[in-house]
């Protein structure tokens, strides 16, 4: 038995009758050469837009990790600014606290002083050595080793005369250090003013390059927008009217194809007379179940199709020829 059909459902893989056999004329079926036109305008399709989104990534990848490398530059920029603002400060408290603790201990006479004075002495020591050698710019650099500040060999002797003092006259030099400390601190308060100074220029610097990085995003997406956007969906457009109007075409010679199955139940039945047959179709313009009956078809079926239908349908034929 024979399922004339203009569907390319496998009916056989569902249904494993006696005797039964799916035969699908080649006139319905759709042309390899047209099946093979959609495949290869609908991969060429596909990778030009696949290569527009992968242009349009790339360049919102780049944006977003320049963005993140030089966020973590000025951040780590920051910190360092930061500690070194923090040290350079505290060497005002120090230079002060030590000037102090000399003459403490030199009107109190007590070793308590004398001790306070020898651990702030080494910590300003310690952090004068720090900020030495963690000099960020060329302009800190001169304020550190060039006149009229030369603030590294100021420090130094101060830091040697109240270790001196320590170590010897205590009534001789309390004065000295007083007095030095005092011509120290406008010059250490000088640095401070210049770390800060460039922190700001820093962070200044840092809003430019976030004003640069959100131009540059605006900027790429308006030219994804213009040259890879707005054509892909132009071309995407033309594509898809000329897959519709190949389409409508293809369906046309379909519905004109099926007349032939008619003719095609005839010159089979020439030969084999009790040939049963059943036209299943999803289209009913050129051939209605009147004509198909009248054409000698034994059922006319439409899609969309139940089992039980189908299966009705063979039985009522295979039992009209047994």
């Amino acid at each position: 038995m024979y399922y004339l059909t203009t569907d390319t459902t496998q009916l056989s893989q569902k249904w494993n009758f006696r005797y039964s056999l799916v035969y699908l004329p080649p006139e319905t079926r759709l042309p390899t050469t047209w099946i093979s036109s959609l495949k290869g305008g609908e991969k060429l399709k596909s990778l030009s837009v696949t290569q527009a989104y992968i242009v349009a990534f790339l360049l919102l990848a780049m944006w977003s990790t320049f963005a993140f490398l030089t966020m973590q530059n000025q951040i780590h920029g920051q910190e360092r600014y930061a500690q070194l603002i923090n040290i350079s400060g505290k060497q005002r408290m120090l230079s002060q606290r030590t000037a102090l603790l000399a003459s403490q201990f030199f009107e109190a006479q007590d070793l308590s002083y004398l001790e306070d004075l020898q651990h702030f002495s080494k910590l300003m020591r310690e952090d004068h050595q720090f900020l030495l050698s963690n000099i960020p710019s060329e302009h800190l650099r001169q304020i550190y080793y060039d006149q009229p500040n030369h603030l590294a060999v100021r420090v130094a002797g101060y830091l040697d005369q109240v270790n001196h003092f320590i170590a010897h006259d205590p009534q001789v030099l309390s004065t000295d250090i007083f007095n030095q400390a005092n011509r120290l601190l406008p010059r250490l308060d000088f640095a401070v003013n210049a770390y800060e100074a460039e922190s700001r220029q820093k962070t200044i610097q840092l809003m430019r390059i976030e004003r640069l990085i959100l131009v540059g995003s605006l900027l790429t997406l308006i030219l994804e927008a213009l040259l890879i956007l707005r054509p892909t969906l132009r071309k995407a457009n033309l594509s898809m009217q000329q897959l519709e109007t190949m389409v409508t075409q293809k369906t046309s010679e379909l519905q004109t194809q099926k007349e032939t199955l008619a003719q095609l139940v005839k010159e089979i039945r020439t030969i084999r007379p009790d040939f049963p047959a059943i036209l299943y179709t999803g289209f009913s313009k050129r051939i209605d179940r009147d004509q198909a009956l009248k054409e000698g078809i034994n059922d006319y079926l439409e899609k969309p199709l139940s089992l039980y239908k189908l299966a009705s349908a063979v039985r009522n034929c295979l039992d009209s020829y047994s």
